[in-house]
């Protein structure tokens, strides 16, 4: 097996790993019932020993016990801040101004990430949205708005 191919199956392991403490967390497991599953489904009672597709008969064990896996793409309420709703604004008339092909939230996040390098509005401070603000009004008054 390849460095790479060897990096990329320790990567996978610890992430599988963390998806079952997760679930035991979620599932509100004690230590004791935790490790019986382990037992159960693979004869071990640690994850530290366990391979990859050990690991998994395991997340599948909790799946049967109702735990469910939660998606990286969940939608995230946008930031709903005076500031952000004055960033939004301010997008939209470029848009109408025809100097902001697209609209959407993912466009506006695009332009937030190559102003503060923060992914989205949640996570940007009041600093972070004042240069924002500014650059829009600035765009907007070479625009003659």
């Amino acid at each position: 097996m390849s460095a790479a191919a060897t990096e990329f199956t320790k990567a996978a392991v610890q992430a599988a790993k963390a998806k079952l403490h997760i679930a035991k967390k979620e599932l509100e497991l004690t230590d004791d019932i935790y490790r019986d599953i382990l037992r159960e489904a693979t004869g071990k009672e640690s994850s530290a020993k366990m391979t990859l597709a050990m690991i998994n008969r395991c997340l599948d064990r909790m799946a049967e016990l109702g735990w469910k896996v939660k998606s990286k793409n969940q939608t995230r309420k946008p930031a709903d801040d005076d500031m952000s709703r004055m960033i939004r604004g301010l997008w939209i008339e470029l848009h109408e101004a025809g100097k902001v092909r697209d609209p959407s939230e993912k466009a506006l996040g695009a332009y937030v990430l190559r102003m503060s390098r923060k992914s989205a509005l949640q996570w940007c401070s009041v600093a972070d949205k004042t240069v924002i603000i500014e650059a829009l009004k600035k765009w907007l008054a070479r625009e003659g708005k």
